[in-house]
């Protein structure tokens, strides 16, 4: 159970979400007083709540010609680039994304031979980048079919229902800069908690309490002269460049 409660109750023990001590996906909900937004909440019982893993995507028979350039990390110009591996602006590629067991390098058809790791190509287990093997089955320019998953990341919204029901509303996975996850409406926001690609356990550092006000953008930074400020938005709105 749960009940919003007026500001003067202050001097109450105030809560926090925490992780489980004993289980390595596990969230508690402390009991206790809650501030979000300018609202506060009083819980009157502890929950526990389960954190999903983190969702996954396989692609199946995405093909390429096997880079003869030595892979170099994150580096998008050194060895083969996967395409569910790589940023946004296709810079760099992502960490710890890749599922190195899930890889499959299939020759000249979806269903060709199988090719072997270390033997015909190279992958790096954390930023998933290929190249060709020389001494290997594989030839120069022959085109592989590539069939690998990948992590994704997201953020979810820990949340109590006007009934006083504590729930975790799971946020939309994405390979990068996951979206911000609301509460449902009607609902008090106690935290987030950061799922990222091949979470295991959930650790203090993935959790997030609500704020405890309300914030945009204006609240976060000191403005010197507002004037320059109001330009550079309206030359934004009009989508022409702006100097930084």
């Amino acid at each position: 159970m749960s009940q919003e409660i007026d500001t003067s109750n202050d001097h109450m023990r105030s809560s926090a979400v925490v992780p489980h001590p004993s289980s390595r996906n596990v969230i508690k909900v402390q009991a206790g007083v809650y501030h979000s937004r300018g609202r506060t909440l009083l819980l009157r019982s502890d929950a526990e709540l389960m954190i999903s893993p983190p969702d996954s995507v396989y692609v199946e028979a995405e093909s390429h010609v096997l880079s003869d350039v030595p892979l170099d990390t994150w580096k998008t110009n050194t060895g083969t680039t996967l395409e569910k591996t790589v940023s946004v602006d296709l810079n760099s590629r992502l960490p710890d994304c890749i599922v190195p067991e899930s890889v499959a390098v299939h020759l000249d058809s979806p269903d060709g031979v199988v090719l072997v790791e270390g033997e015909d190509y190279y992958l790096d287990h954390r930023w998933g980048g290929l190249s060709r093997v020389a001494a290997g089955r594989l030839q120069p320019g022959a085109t592989v079919y590539v069939n690998y998953q990948v992590y994704l990341q997201r953020i979810d919204a820990v949340q109590v229902s006007k009934k006083g029901e504590v729930s975790v509303k799971s946020g939309k996975p994405a390979p990068t800069c996951p979206e911000i996850t609301e509460a449902d409406e009607g609902c008090f926001l106690l935290a987030r908690v950061y799922v990222p690609c091949r979470a295991e356990i959930v650790d203090h550092k993935n959790i997030y309490p609500a704020l405890v006000e309300d914030l945009s953008w204006r609240d976060l930074i000191r403005i010197e002269n507002e004037s320059c400020l109001g330009n550079t938005l309206g030359l934004l709105r009009e989508r022409k460049p702006v100097s930084i």
